[in-house]
C-alpha cells in the first residue's frame, strides 16, 4: 500500500483526478458492455417472432412486441405496431420517433467519455509541467 502513495505523492495532484477519471470510464465502459451483451443476446430471436408473427396476424406481432418492451428492439417495433389500422407515413413516423428515443438510450455515457477523453491529456500535460517546475 505504500507502494501506492508514494507514486501517488511523486506523480503530483494531477495524478488523483486521472484516477477518478480512470475509475468513471472503465465504470462506464462496463456498464455499456453490459447492456449491449443483455440486449444483443436477444434481439434478432423477438425481430424474428415479430415478423413472422406480422405476416400472418397483426395482432399476434403487436402481442409479441409489447411483451419485449423491456428490450430496446421490442420498444422500437411495438411503438407503430400499437396504433390502429395506421397509414405507411404514420408507420414510418412512429418508427423514427422510437428510434430516436432508444438511440438516445444507447448512447448513454457516451459524452462522459468524451469529455475524459479531452480531459485526461490535458491533466497529464498538467502533471508533466508541473514535476518540471517543481524539479
Amino acid at each position: 500500500m505504500n507502494l501506492i502513495k508514494d507514486f501517488f505523492e511523486k506523480g503530483g495532484p494531477a495524478m488523483w483526478p486521472l484516477l477518478v477519471l480512470s475509475i468513471l470510464s472503465v465504470s462506464i465502459i462496463l456498464e455499456r458492455l453490459w447492456f449491449w451483451a443483455t440486449t444483443l443476446t436477444k434481439e434478432r430471436e423477438i425481430v424474428n417472432r415479430v415478423l413472422e408473427a406480422a405476416s400472418h396476424d397483426w395482432q399476434a406481432a403487436r402481442d409479441i412486441a409489447k411483451r419485449a418492451t423491456n428490450k430496446p428492439i421490442g420498444r422500437f417495433l411495438y411503438a407503430p405496431l400499437r396504433l390502429n389500422q395506421p397509414d405507411p407515413e404514420v408507420f414510418r413516423l412512429a418508427l423514427e420517433a422510437s428510434a430516436d428515443d432508444e438511440l438516445g438510450a444507447m448512447r448513454r455515457g457516451d459524452k462522459i467519455l468524451e469529455a475524459i477523453v479531452a480531459l485526461s491529456p490535458l491533466l497529464g500535460l498538467f502533471g508533466t509541467v508541473w514535476g518540471l517546475i517543481n524539479s
